[in-house]
């Protein structure tokens, strides 16, 4: 359940910042709801794909470790596209590259997601398998005060999400560590 912190860390920094950084690069209020419609969509291709995918070759980690990965590289993308706006047709490109960012990173976060939970159903017994989710829910709250907990600190979207993505990267390593595969 280790792993679930990088899915709070990253759900709150994205929710936590993501709509002032992209008023900030100019897009529209009615815009940026259509954006936020990346979570729900992303959610409901990646989980059932990367589940599928993930049982047909019976491995989870790749997936875990994929997705973690690339979390790491969009959110990271997605902080520092302010700096695309000092180029001609900078604020076009730099809003295209953020709201494009921003869809990935919620795919991500998903391929990550949809194994860590199957991880539970593979490796631990019927009747412990309440108790793991709960602890679930549990780091992924410890994820999502540590997340607001930084934006106290700082209001830097590129150093928030740097280190948030850090923080995934960190918890799914830990994950992956911790936790042996039915191979």
């Amino acid at each position: 359940a280790v792993g679930w912190i990088a899915t709070g860390v990253a759900w709150c920094v994205q929710g936590g910042y993501g709509t002032p950084f992209l008023l900030e690069l100019g897009l529209k209020p009615h815009t940026v709801n259509y954006v936020w419609l990346a979570g729900p969509i992303t959610g409901i291709i990646a989980q059932p794909l990367v589940g599928t995918l993930s049982d047909k070759i019976g491995r989870r980690k790749p997936f875990i470790i994929f997705g973690a990965i690339a979390a790491f590289c969009t959110m990271n993308i997605f902080a520092n596209t302010k700096l695309l706006k000092n180029m001609a047709h900078g604020a076009t490109i730099a809003a295209a590259v953020a709201i494009t960012t921003f869809w990935l990173n919620d795919f991500c976060i998903n391929i990550y997601m949809a194994p860590m939970r199957t991880l539970v159903t593979d490796r631990i017994s019927t009747h412990q398998q309440i108790d793991a989710m709960a602890w679930f829910s549990v780091f992924g709250g410890v994820g999502a005060v540590i997340a607001f907990g930084l934006g106290s600190i700082t209001s830097n979207v590129p150093v928030l999400y740097f280190v948030g993505s850090v923080l995934v990267l960190l918890s799914c390593a830990a994950m992956m560590k911790l936790v042996r595969e039915n191979v």
